[in-house]
């Protein structure tokens, strides 16, 4: 089993700060989802042959992606005890009908508060990716979970949530863009690392498709005012201007008056 790097631990360790406690006596993390999905065993890149299965055969009922393993149940030969991480999702499966992908995600077990609007976006994020690369809509996506849970310690702030009132049900994000290939999202990726090393970094530098400059932009005035540097609020209030899709600024409420 691929375990993730303290290089890839850092990455989300920049957003994720409490990840930390996820970490073994190494620095790894036994249950990162990314060594999975794109190195399982050292072997399998389990997305790419997903894609390339249902671009073959759309009809398939075999693109599955499988997260959780054999090998978890396994105490650590090195810290002779279980691991402190190991993936909630058992599996992930692709389906494709009348032109239209859908997604059947299983979790062993979620965290209704903290884990479940997480994994929805990201999941959901990812059966848009793979729709546009096999060509079809974009079809429902199904989430089971076997143990859905809030801890105690997280009551009021669902409360305080809860307080918030309902939010509007249209849709706020546009269609993703068209895509070819997995490569297709490298430009992505590396104008994050620039955005994560550098907090001024200019997102109109890069050639991305306005969807993309706009998540980018996302991640930097959160960036921006996480810092607390006092010339970093006009350069936010100055990104959230330039985002096209103005529907994401309901994201920053309350956090630049």
């Amino acid at each position: 089993m691929v375990s993730l790097s303290s290089e890839q631990f850092e990455f989300i360790k920049h957003f994720i700060p409490r990840y930390a406690e996820s970490a073994e006596s190494d620095g790894k993390i036994h249950g990162g989802y990314g060594p999975r999905l794109f190195n399982m065993r050292g072997l399998y890149n389990q997305l790419k042959n997903v894609i390339n299965l249902l671009q073959e055969k759309k009809p398939t009922r075999r693109a599955v992606i499988q997260l959780f393993d054999a090998s978890d149940l396994v105490p650590s030969k090195t810290e002779q005890r279980e691991y402190v991480d190991i993936p909630c999702t058992i599996s992930m499966q692709f389906i494709v009908r009348c032109e239209e992908l859908h997604l059947f995600v299983c979790m062993r077990s979620n965290d209704a508060f903290m884990g479940l609007p997480h994994d929805v976006f990201a999941f959901t994020m990812l059966q848009e990716l793979v729709a546009r690369l096999i060509g079809c809509e974009l079809g429902h996506y199904h989430h089971f979970v076997s143990s859905l849970h809030l801890y105690k310690n997280d009551l009021e702030k669902v409360k305080a949530l809860q307080k918030e009132g309902f939010m509007s049900t249209l849709p706020v994000m546009g269609s993703m863009p068209e895509m070819h290939s997995l490569d297709d999202i490298l430009p992505l990726l590396e104008a994050e690392k620039a955005l994560r090393e550098n907090k001024e970094f200019d997102i109109d530098t890069t050639s991305l498709n306005d969807y993309w400059k706009d998540l980018l932009r996302i991640l930097k005035i959160h960036f921006l005012l996480r810092s607390h540097t006092p010339n970093h609020k006009g350069l936010a209030f100055q990104e959230l201007a330039a985002m096209k899709n103005q529907e994401y600024r309901f994201i920053f409420e309350g956090r630049l008056q």
